[in-house]
C-alpha cells in the first residue's frame, strides 16, 4: 500500500510539473528577441514610427527602437505593414535565424513567407487599424488630433547707462500623418539700444514631407524672410529635394538631405542704424546749409527775393525732411541643399537638436550660405518646457563686406500644444 501510494504520488508530482511548464509555456504569450541577445515575454502592443511597444509583467510597458529588435515571435494573430505598404495578416515565428510570417491558405494549410524587421513600418492587432489615415470628417468624429505646434517667447530688459531691449517670438504648426508631415514656421525678433532700432526681423517659411518608403522622403519648401538690421529688405526662397532617415528611433533621431533652391533676393544699401545716421546727417548738412543760404542773402528782403531764390530755399528744406533714400540691391541664385538634422533625448524627457543648411551658389562658385540653430530643451510640465538656442547664420556675399556671420542666442519659454 504504501509503495503503491508511492507511486501515485510521483505520477501526480510529475503530471502536476508538466501541467505547470505546459501552462508557462502557453502564459509567455509574445516573445522578444534583442540584438543585444536580451529574450523577453509578454505581449506585443504594436509598432509605429520606430518604436516598438511590448508589455512584460515585470516591467510593464516598454517602448524600444525598432533597430534593437532581432525577431519576433507572436502567440496570435497580428498585422504588419511593410515598407511600401503592403499589409500583411498571421503569426510571426524564427525559422533557422530567420523572422518570418505564418498566414493561412484557403486550405487550412500554413504559407510561409520571409522578411526582416528592418523593413517594418507599424505593427497592430489587425490589418484596419494600419489603413490610411482618416479623412478630416473621421479624423474629428474619433477625436483623432489632426495638428500640433508649440509657442516660443522670450524677452529681455535692461536699464541704467545703457537702455536694451530684446524680444524673440516663434511659431511652429505640425500635422503629421502616416506619409507625410507638414510643417509651417513662423519667427520673429526686435532689438533696440536707447530707444534706437537695431534689429526688426520676420520669417516664414513651410516644408512638406512624403515618404514613398519607411525612411526614404522627398520634401518642398518655401521661405520668406525680411530682416534689414542685416540689410536683407526681402528674400523669397523655394527648393525641394530628397531626404533620408538615417536613425529613427525614440532617443535618437538623424536625417540629412540633398536638394536645389531658389532664391530671389532684395539687398538694402544701409541697415536700420546706418539709415538712421545717414538721415540725420544729411538732415543736419541740409539745416547748415539752408541756414548759410539766407545768411548770405540777409542783405536782401525776402520781398526781393526771385523765384529762383525760392526754388532754392524749398529744396534746400525739402532735402532737410527727406534726409536719404534707402536703395535696393537685386540678386538672383541658385543653391545646391545640404542639410542635416539631429535629436537626442537627455537625461529621460529633455531634448538637443541641431539644424544645420549648408547652400553653395552653383551660380557663383565660391559663395555660400549656412544656417545652423543649436537648441536644447527641458521640461518644466506636461506642456511647457525652458528653450536655449543659439542660430548661427553665414553669407559670404551681401555686397557690402559687412560682417558675414551672425549669433543669435535666445532664451525662451516654450509651450506646446
Amino acid at each position: 500500500m504504501r509503495h503503491g501510494s508511492l507511486h501515485e504520488q510521483n505520477v501526480r508530482s510529475v503530471g502536476a510539473g508538466l501541467f505547470v511548464v505546459l501552462m508557462a509555456w502557453a502564459a509567455q504569450g509574445d516573445v522578444l528577441y534583442l540584438h543585444n541577445g536580451d529574450r523577453l515575454s509578454g505581449v506585443l502592443e504594436g509598432a509605429c514610427d520606430g518604436t516598438l511597444t511590448f508589455t512584460t509583467e515585470y516591467a510593464g510597458e516598454l517602448r524600444i527602437d525598432l533597430d534593437s529588435v532581432q525577431a519576433l515571435v507572436t502567440d496570435g494573430t497580428i498585422a504588419v505593414r511593410l515598407e511600401g505598404g503592403e499589409i500583411q495578416e498571421g503569426r510571426l515565428a524564427v525559422d533557422n535565424g530567420a523572422q518570418v510570417f505564418l498566414t493561412e491558405n484557403g486550405d487550412s494549410s500554413v504559407r510561409q513567407s520571409t522578411f526582416s524587421i528592418s523593413q517594418v513600418d507599424a505593427i497592430a492587432p489587425d490589418a484596419k487599424s494600419l489603413s490610411m489615415p482618416l479623412a478630416p470628417e473621421e479624423a474629428e468624429a474619433t477625436g483623432e488630433k489632426k495638428w500640433s505646434g508649440a509657442l516660443d517667447a522670450g524677452i529681455s530688459l535692461r536699464s541704467g547707462y545703457t537702455d536694451t531691449l530684446d524680444g524673440n517670438l516663434g511659431l511652429t504648426f505640425i500635422r503629421k500623418r502616416t506619409r507625410d508631415t507638414l510643417t509651417l514656421e513662423l519667427t520673429g525678433g526686435y532689438s533696440e539700444v536707447d530707444s534706437e532700432v537695431n534689429t526688426r526681423r520676420v520669417k516664414g517659411s513651410g516644408k512638406w514631407q512624403y515618404y514613398p518608403r519607411e525612411r526614404l522622403y522627398v520634401f518642398g519648401h518655401s521661405a520668406l524672410e525680411h530682416d534689414p538690421g542685416r540689410r536683407l529688405e526681402l528674400r523669397f526662397e523655394t527648393g525641394g529635394g530628397l531626404g533620408y532617415d538615417f536613425i529613427k528611433a525614440q532617443r535618437r533621431a538623424l536625417a540629412l538631405e540633398i536638394g536645389l533652391d531658389y532664391a530671389r533676393e532684395h539687398w538694402n544699401e544701409f541697415t536700420i542704424k546706418k539709415l538712421e545716421d545717414a538721415k540725420r546727417d544729411a538732415r543736419n548738412a541740409a539745416r547748415t546749409g539752408l541756414r548759410s543760404y539766407i545768411a548770405g542773402q540777409s542783405t536782401k528782403p525776402p520781398a526781393l527775393w526771385t523765384f529762383e531764390d525760392l526754388l532754392t530755399a524749398l529744396r534746400l528744406t525739402a532735402a532737410a525732411l527727406d534726409g536719404v533714400e534707402q536703395e535696393t540691391r537685386e540678386a538672383d541664385h541658385v543653391y545646391l541643399r545640404l542639410g542635416g538634422n539631429y535629436t537626442q533625448t537627455l537625461f529621460k524627457q529633455s531634448n538637443l537638436s541641431e539644424k544645420l543648411t549648408l547652400l553653395p551658389k552653383l551660380t557663383d562658385v565660391g559663395e555660400y550660405r549656412l544656417a545652423s540653430e543649436f537648441a536644447f530643451d527641458t521640461p518644466l510640465s506636461d506642456q511647457l518646457s525652458f528653450r536655449l538656442s543659439l542660430k548661427t547664420e553665414y553669407d559670404s556675399d551681401t555686397g557690402k563686406g559687412d560682417d558675414e556671420f551672425t549669433n543669435t542666442f535666445i532664451s525662451a519659454l516654450r509651450y506646446s500644444f
